[in-house]
């Protein structure tokens, strides 16, 4: 096999450089031939077509594209074959992104791209030829490269269109990428995004809240959507008790408070604010709300409905603090409830010889003692259940002396006030203790009757109070209990650190060390990193530092400890292996990465390098060079993780950098298209990377290639700039580009004009950055005309000449050929004025002079085409009435002749503008017409009136209305074409006034109510009105005049006249809001009646300001019936119900009707007979009585005992209700 050596073209510059090749390789003539044959070869390219695909327009998906690659010689203007040993490979960066097919033929290769995934790629085509010669093989190699770009897109199915629950486990979110995407997210405490390995996002929900996740791939193409997680309690409460202005943290799932919406059903019982801290403001029940997004979110209606709620609630309770009065005093008592729902508040007292209370809550001490004051309320609306709400205060009444209370338990070093309340204000109180080491008591300066009480030491002791009146010494006691507080707690250790998934015990201490109260509640400010029992025992849950507080409850005293959760290291990753750099760069920072993410792990590092006098590195990384070589830099992570310490490496190797380029030329001149090649010296000579950068200041002007070859593409100056790939060194060349004049252009190659005329003709030298733009001009017959150097020609006789600009500058010529004419000097009509009929013709016939003139063409128009016309034949044709100047104007030099035309024309059409079919008697009215057509020679009209006794007309069309009745108005015509209109008009009585009956109207919303209209005078010719509301959102009004409520508020009803005359009548109408029925109430659960008794019930609908009504129904007409307002009628023995529904939600309330009856109201007995009666209806509770027990008795159960010969009546009692039965008794026979 020959020896294949490879030509590199930037080295083969011309003729020159080969025959110095020749010499050094001593083999002449061979070379020279090699040389001489391709040394053409460095201007060959490959050039790339197709469509751009850099724009990230192109997805996966799309069609495949097709681009093609030739190899093109400039020298030879020439495409080189691809079928005698030349070939293009084509080649992807990354065929995970863009993979390529190929395919050679003739002088083209094909390759078809296909989108695999998103990114970026670059795609290259290379030429590849092996010369053959003597001297062995030689290759010549060129490339060409483009850019790709796969568009990146997410799925739009995997995107979510809906919130998520916070415990749901999502889809992954599939993009179009098969290489790993950079993913984040706005807010960790709501979602966590991942990468799967493949460019999918793992997405893992955290809590409550909306964020933004953002997807990112290496070559920076973005996209984002949304995540919502839904809000919810964590509260496990049925109904939450939240006491009277207490406060209370709501528990959520939300990371942060702010991610979530708090609202209150009733803001008057419990408030809420945007932190989620409920408090407790008046007793009652009601609901709070939670969700995520408010009512502008386009998601709002997605979330769960109803809206996730708490029930809470506040005890109805008596808010007054005095618990002693002296007899006599009263004291006003107060509850939680609302403001106004106080009023439903009963009011009693457990005794009221000792205490009495009104209904509004004043109480009054009669006498000394105890009494329990107890407030009731009933009101299902504020605490959502018929139960009675109670709450009592024990208040103590004293007569002459007692203390304000009784007992007190307190901490030591707490004090409080102690109040003698007395009835004799002259004498004072003097205060002991029972025992100054447990408490003391010292009595006020400024109040007689007030000490204060200090706790001392833990222990009991009893304060005495003695008030001496008459000698008679009266005490009164108040026992103390005195605790030993919690003054101070701690946590021990303050600062622990352990390892995820560990448990590790926490230790409180008390001070002192024994208090009464060792009751403690532990805490961890983020309970997703650490969490803690109530034992203390705190267990990692992941990486990060949370603090664990321990709170007392007596005292509040709180004690914190910082844990720190380790997470081990379980890899380390530098962001890159091998670096290939320059010493001149002298130093390198390295970045690294530590796994896993996120907080507790411990990523503290050490550096090395394998060899310090060739690099070495910094505590942070960054590398300095010394000198050429490689070295290893190796980085350690300090944790050691689950089995020891980890380590990754980056391999250096450090080149010899360039100092110095310079260039051959520094300034060179060129023509415009011509190419020059500039050579490079490269210091020094054994410099690792020779590579050249090539660029230009202005590409307009100049352009240069990779081998340093300047072509000049447009005039001008630019700079050549070549630059040291390795160090930035760099050398320049100013290049020069020189414009000639290339083609002249001329204002007009072609043009007649008259004998004795003059112009000027321009010209142009192109391009317009050519050099030396001077013109000469030249006639090639100065007989008929000659031209100056500016241009300007002058015209002598007839006949055809050749005018010619030449360039100066390259002899580029552009000609105009004059043409020379001989003019006219006059011209005349054969008619000079014409007066005809509308569509009527005549010719016009125009005289030239000179009869031998060249151009005797001539032009005709009108001074108003819409009167008169004429073509180019010179035909007149009369379009409308008027006047118009008919001009002839010669086509040379524009002589004018003209001709006056006058035509007449009849009305076409007239057209009565009455405006009215009627009119009110007495009434007057200018009518009007239109005449056409508008250019008709005579428009003037004569008016007339088919009856003038009902309506009159003048001579100017004015209508007087004399009588009711109908009559018709004629326009006439008087230019005699006959042309005439009419109009009928009826004269009416005219409506004056319109009332509605009633003015007034108020209705609920959906009800409707009628009105009437009352039409004056009586015999109006037209009685009908229309019915209008002036907002039929609240309320509309139909054609018999029913008004029905739409929505509350204020309209009015109109009713208008239909005669024309708009006369209106008003009716106001008020719609008040439909308040739903939440109860009704009868006033009795239960009566008894007898047969045809009646009796009235009332119904009680709640709220009271509900607009419904209510329906009676009996549940068995044949015991009782009902009438529409309530009244029932007993009609038979037996049980029903009575039913009182609201006629538009449906609540219903009952009430039972018993309707007794006895079994006989006469009976007939011998002696000692027996009966037994019986009270239908009721079956316990019956009392029997006998009028007259000698003649009857009667037993419990209702049997009755005849006994003597007589008349008695037994009476039966139930329910109040007395029944009667005569017995008459016989004697035995």
């Amino acid at each position: 096999m020959k020896h294949i050596r490879k030509i590199n073209f930037k080295n083969l510059r011309n003729v020159k450089t080969v025959y110095k090749i020749a010499t050094m390789l001593l083999v002449g003539v061979i070379i020279f031939f090699v040389a001489s044959r391709f040394a053409s070869a460095e201007s060959v390219k490959v050039n790339i077509t197709g469509d751009e695909l850099n724009d990230g327009t192109w997805e996966v998906g799309s069609s495949p594209v097709t681009w093609t690659a030739q190899a093109y010689d400039s020298e030879k203007d020439e495409y080189i074959s691809l079928e005698d040993g030349g070939s293009i490979t084509w080649e992807s960066s990354d065929r995970s992104i863009v993979d390529v097919s190929q395919n050679s033929e003739g002088t083209e290769s094909t390759a078809v791209l296909k989108p695999i995934s998103a990114g970026k790629a670059t795609i290259s085509a290379t030429f590849t030829k092996v010369v053959s010669t003597d001297d062995g093989d030689y290759e010549i190699t060129t490339k060409s490269e483009r850019t790709v770009v796969v568009k990146f897109k997410i799925n739009e199915a995997s995107i979510p269109t809906a919130p998520y629950e916070d415990d749901w486990t999502v889809p992954n979110i599939i993009t179009n990428s098969d290489n790993p995407v950079k993913w984040t997210s706005s807010d960790d405490s709501v979602v966590t995004v991942t990468d799967d390995g493949s460019g999918n996002g793992v997405l893992t929900l955290a809590g409550a809240g909306k964020a933004e996740i953002t997807a990112v791939t290496d070559d920076g193409q973005s996209e984002s959507f949304r995540v919502v997680v839904n809000a919810k309690f964590k509260e496990t409460d049925s109904l939450l008790n939240i006491g009277y202005k207490e406060y209370y943290t709501l528990t959520t799932n939300a990371g942060h408070a702010s991610n979530v919406i708090f609202e209150s059903d009733n803001p008057e019982v419990v408030s809420v604010d945007r932190d989620g801290t409920a408090y407790g403001k008046a007793a009652g029940k009601t609901f709070l709300y939670i969700y995520t997004l408010d009512k502008n979110d386009e998601w709002y209606s997605l979330q769960p409905s109803p809206v996730r709620n708490i029930p809470v609630s506040v005890d109805f309770a008596i808010t007054s603090s005095s618990k002693s009065v002296a007899v006599g005093d009263t004291l006003t008592l107060d509850t939680n409830i609302c403001e106004g729902d106080k009023k439903s508040v009963n009011w009693t007292s457990s005794d009221t010889g000792v205490a009495t209370i009104s209904a509004d809550g004043v109480l009054t001490a009669v006498s000394k003692g105890q009494a329990t004051i107890t407030a009731s309320v009933v009101n299902p609306e504020v605490f959502g259940t018929t139960d009675i709400q109670t709450a009592s205060i024990t208040i103590n009444v004293i007569d002459s002396f007692a203390l304000s209370e009784s007992e007190h338990i307190l901490n030591a070093n707490e004090s409080f006030d102690l109040t003698a309340i007395v009835t004799d204000s002259a004498a004072s109180v003097t205060w002991k203790s029972s025992d100054e080491s447990i408490v003391t008591v010292t009595p006020s300066r400024n109040d007689k009757y007030l000490a204060t009480v200090k706790a001392k030491a833990k222990g009991q002791a009893t304060i005495t109070a003695t008030q001496i009146i008459d000698g008679v010494a009266k005490t009164a006691t108040c026992e103390v209990y005195v605790k030993e507080p919690v003054l101070d707690v701690v946590i021990s250790p303050s600062e622990v650190e352990i390892i995820k998934g560990s448990q590790y015990r926490l230790i409180v201490t008390f001070n002192p060390s024994r208090p009464d109260n060792t009751n403690v509640k532990w805490v961890s400010s983020d309970e997703k990193i650490v969490t803690v029992d109530d034992m203390g025992i705190i267990k990692g849950v992941k990486g990060g530092q949370a603090v664990v507080s321990v709170v007392t409850e007596d005292g509040i005293k709180v004690a914190s400890c910082t844990v720190s959760v380790r997470e081990p290291v379980t890899g380390i990753k530098m962001d890159i292996n091998t670096v290939t750099t320059s010493l001149a760069t002298k130093t390198y920072q390295l970045t690294y990465t530590i796994l896993p993410a996120g907080d507790g792990v411990n990523r503290d590092v050490t550096w090395t390098s394998s060899a310090p006098d060739v690099a070495t590195v910094g505590e942070n990384g960054l590398v300095t060079f010394h000198k050429p070589g490689k070295a290893t830099i190796i980085v350690k992570t300090v944790d050691t993780g689950y089995n020891g310490n980890l380590i990754d490496t980056c391999e250096f190797y450090i080149n010899n950098p360039v100092t110095a380029v310079d260039l051959d030329y520094t300034n060179i001149t060129l023509k415009l298209n011509e190419q020059f090649r500039l050579t490079t010296k490269i210091t020094p000579e054994d410099a690792t990377n020779k590579k050249i950068i090539w660029t230009s200041s202005d590409t307009n002007v100049a352009i240069v290639n990779d081998e340093g070859m300047v072509t000049a593409v447009g005039s001008g100056s630019a700079t050549i700039l070549a630059k040291s790939e390795d160090s930035g060194a760099t050398s320049m060349c100013n290049v020069t580009v020189y414009q000639p004049v290339t083609s002249i252009a001329i204002s007009n190659d072609n043009i007649t004009v008259r004998k004795g005329t003059e112009f000027w003709l321009n010209a142009t030298a192109l391009p317009d950055n050519a050099m030396n733009k001077k013109i000469s001009w030249s006639s090639n017959d100065t007989s008929i005309a000659t031209v100056d150097q500016n241009g300007k020609v002058t015209t002598i006789e007839a006949g055809n000449c050749v005018i010619t600009a030449t360039s100066q500058d390259s002899g580029a010529m552009a000609k105009c050929i004059v043409t020379v004419l001989q003019p006219i000097t006059g011209i005349s009509l054969n008619v000079n004025s014409k007066t005809i009929m509308k569509d009527d013709k005549f010719i016009i016939i125009p005289t030239i002079t000179p009869v031998d003139a060249d151009n005797k063409n001539v032009i005709y128009s009108s001074s108003d085409d819409t009167v008169a016309s004429v073509d180019a034949n010179g035909v007149v044709t009369g379009k409308k009435g008027g006047i118009a100047i008919i001009i002839a104007k010669t086509e040379e030099r524009g002589l004018i002749a003209s001709c006056q035309v006058t035509v007449q024309e009849f009305v076409s059409s007239v057209k009565i503008n009455a405006g009215i079919s009627r009119m009110n008697i007495g009434d007057s009215k200018q009518l009007s017409a239109t005449v056409s057509a508008e250019s008709a020679t005579n428009r003037k009209l004569r008016w007339t009136s088919s009856n003038s006794s009902i309506i009159s007309v003048d001579a100017n069309g004015r209508i007087s209305a004399k009588n009711v009745g109908r009559a018709t108005i004629y326009a006439y015509a008087t230019d005699g074409s006959g042309i005439f209109d009419s109009v009928t008009i009826e004269v009416i009585k005219p409506v004056t006034s319109i009332m509605i009956n009633p003015s007034n109207v108020s209705i609920a919303e959906g009800k409707s109510a009628k009105v009437s209209v009352s039409v004056a005078p009586a015999d109006a010719t037209y009685k009908e009105v229309e019915w209008s509301s002036s907002d039929s959102s609240i309320a509309t009004v139909d054609y018999s005049g029913e008004i029905t409520g739409v929505k509350a508020g204020i309209c009015k009803v109109y009713a208008t006249s239909v005669d024309g005359n708009n006369v209106v009548g008003v009716c106001k109408v008020t719609v008040k809001p439909t308040v739903p029925a939440t109860g009704v109430t009868i006033n009795s659960k239960s009566i008894t009646m007898l047969p045809g008794q009646t009796r009235t019930l009332t119904a009680r609908i709640k709220p009271t300001k509900s607009t419904e009504s209510v329906t009676w129904v009996s549940g068995d007409t044949s015991v009782a019936t009902v009438s529409a307002n309530g009244t029932v009628t007993a009609r038979g023995q037996g049980n029903t119900e009575i039913y009182a529904i609201s006629n538009e939600t449906g609540v219903e309330s009952s009430c039972e009707v018993i309707v007794l009856a006895l079994n006989a109201t006469y009976i007939t007995l011998e002696q000692y007979d027996s009966y037994d009666l019986d009270v239908f209806g009721a079956t316990q509770n019956i009392k029997w009585y006998s009028n007259n027990k000698r003649v009857a008795t009667v037993t419990s159960n209702g049997r009755v005992i005849a006994r003597m010969a007589g008349t008695t009546t037994i009476t039966a009692k139930v329910n109040g209700k007395v029944l009667y039965c005569t017995v008459k008794v016989t004697t035995m026979k």
